[in-house]
């Protein structure tokens, strides 16, 4: 289906081609948020809520631009706003509460299971890793932060993604190089008990 004709039909109300655009999107859009959040509850809420965004604003998309990047820039500043409205302390008690009652949930399972432990250990590992990598995420600058998360879960080139910040192509890779060295030096706090 020709893309322009959707957003056409979407801006004279169509709600099935706004439903064809949602099909398309939807799972962009949710590792968009992902990366950002790294709660699956919270980034399909947020995933609806650009949604939302995208239909009640899409008189405002002018052509020149590729939809995909609009809707990206929309999905990003949605993820930031959100951050931005939340602390990240609350943030990262939400994630410890949830790696807590996981990691509960393992040790119960592995005191009546002893054939699980060493499963129960490297889930246990697994989920110390991804907490440390998703505060490290957090910890690094907007700019950065928006780059990485676009490169590493979307898999976007770096010329989409400076259309996304409005910038060059060079200050993406520098904002990339930037976002992975502070990331190795956040990590190796985070690994080292620093922080």
């Amino acid at each position: 289906m020709d893309e322009v004709k959707v957003i056409e039909n979407i801006k004279q109300g169509n709600k099935e081609a706004f439903s064809y655009l949602i099909d398309k999107y939807q799972d962009y859009i949710f590792k968009i948020m992902l990366g950002f959040v790294h709660r699956k509850d919270l980034a399909e809420d947020l995933t609806q809520e650009v949604f939302i965004k995208v239909w009640w604003n899409i008189d405002k998309y002018k052509p020149i631009a590729k939809f995909s990047t609009w809707l990206y820039k929309i999905a990003v500043n949605t993820a930031i706003n959100y951050l931005r409205k939340e602390k990240r302390e609350h943030l990262f008690t939400d994630i410890n509460k949830q790696e807590e009652e996981q990691m509960q949930q393992i040790s119960i399972d592995s005191n009546f299971k002893a054939h699980r432990s060493f499963e129960a250990d490297t889930k246990t590992e697994n989920a110390e890793l991804a907490h440390i990598l998703h505060r490290a995420i957090a910890s690094l600058p907007k700019r950065q932060r928006i780059a990485f998360v676009l490169v590493n879960y979307m898999n976007m080139n770096y010329k989409d993604i400076a259309e996304v910040l409005d910038t060059t192509y060079s200050t993406v890779q520098s904002l990339i190089f930037r976002a992975k060295r502070n990331l190795q030096k956040q990590l190796l706090k985070f690994m080292n008990n620093e922080m």
